[in-house]
């Protein structure tokens, strides 16, 4: 483990963590990715044998959302095209195993789960965007009502938003209510789940600041280009994507009360 703090995480790592996860998060993508990892190149009726649960159709829809990711390139040899990782797709050891180890700790199942899903349902727990940046939030400032959270939160979600988001990450388990309040406003801390995810949030911050480097022709913003892609990983997850254009919350007084 980094033993990282939240403190020393710059907003910009939290960013290309909140991006590589929108990246990753898609079901079946981690899969995939690692059996091409292990097996090297192969052609999609290979994968759906090594995959035995997917149907082909299935497994294509997945080749071809991650090669528009950048992420796996096809190789041909006369009809046969086989599908390898590309440089982008390279050294998420350390990502998987930063998930894996936090699903395993502070998420748990009751059987053995393969590596590869432990990776799955960790990024599963984890709604995007702006997760990470509001558990810093909690982390630096200690117990907050989700007003005074908006306040100080420096990430461009509609006022909306972001108290849906609050919800889900209250009901993923990652904050709860410490039973005080300020005023009507519910006071909410971070739990031990939930102030975990700093040690996920430095190897996913710098795979990809490594898969932006290797992909030098890319000239939008990632923000721009990563949310409307992203394909959430459960149906109820209403919150995905950034808005187009991004409103930021009103400030409200130190109270909780908005102006």
């Amino acid at each position: 483990m980094s033993h990282i703090s939240w403190r020393s995480l710059t907003p910009a790592q939290i960013e290309r963590a909140e991006l590589a996860a929108i990246t990753l998060k898609p079901r079946w993508n981690v899969w995939v990715l690692q059996t091409l990892e292990h097996n090297g190149p192969m052609r999609i009726t290979e994968l759906r044998k090594a995959l035995p649960g997917l149907q082909q159709s299935t497994v294509s829809y997945i080749i071809s959302r991650l090669k528009s990711q950048g992420l796996v390139t096809p190789t041909s040899s006369g009809t046969i095209v086989r599908y390898g990782l590309r440089d982008a797709a390279h050294g998420l050891q350390p990502v998987h195993q930063a998930l894996a180890n936090w699903w395993r700790e502070h998420v748990g199942s009751d059987g053995p789960v393969a590596r590869a899903e432990q990776v799955e349902r960790g990024l599963g727990r984890l709604p995007m965007p702006a997760t990470f940046a509001i558990c810093k939030t909690f982390a630096e400032r200690g117990p907050l009502t989700a007003t005074d959270v908006g306040y100080h939160l420096d990430w461009p979600l509609e006022t909306s938003s972001f108290y849906r988001r609050v919800a889900v990450l209250r009901d993923r388990g990652l904050i709860v209510p410490t039973g005080g309040r300020s005023g009507k406003a519910e006071i909410l801390t971070l739990t031990p789940q939930g102030s975990a995810l700093n040690e996920v949030v430095e190897p996913l911050a710098a795979w990809q600041q490594r898969r932006t480097a290797s992909q030098p022709s890319q000239t939008a913003s990632p923000v721009q280009t990563a949310y409307p892609s992203a394909i959430p990983y459960q149906p109820a997850d209403l919150f995905s994507h950034l808005p187009a254009t991004p409103r930021p919350m009103a400030r409200p007084l130190p109270s909780g009360r908005s102006r």
